[in-house]
């Protein structure tokens, strides 16, 4: 397929889009008591990120994968496994909702400030 870097951006501007409502999504069903927008803006940036991060760790195990008569094998003939490899390549749109919706809780986490005594 012809990839123009324009092309590339808006792949990634799309995909950065769908784990920001993702993020979204879950901080304000799970924050919904103190939802206010510092908290949406760091819920949709931090849930864009990790399924933009994760989504290409997917692409990478796919771009790796060894192929014989049309079935993906965990072995290569030179003995390299890509058992792991394969998994995360299979099961990329999993692995990047579950963590763009880690990525969302975390940005709701308070962390107590130690008081001045």
């Amino acid at each position: 397929m012809f990839m123009t870097p324009a092309f590339a951006w808006y792949i990634l501007a799309l995909t950065f889009l769908m784990g920001a409502v993702i993020g979204l999504v879950v901080v304000a069903l799970v924050y919904r008591s103190r939802f206010r927008l510092g908290l949406a803006v760091r819920g949709v940036v931090l849930g864009g990120l990790a399924f933009l991060l994760v989504s290409g760790l997917a692409g990478w195990g796919d771009s790796h994968a060894y192929f014989y008569n049309g079935k993906r094998l965990d072995v290569t003939p030179e003995g390299e496994h890509l058992w792991l490899r394969n998994r995360i390549a299979e099961y990329g749109l999993g692995i990047a909702v579950v963590s763009s919706c880690s990525a969302a809780l975390l940005a709701g986490f308070r962390f107590k400030r130690p008081t001045k005594g």
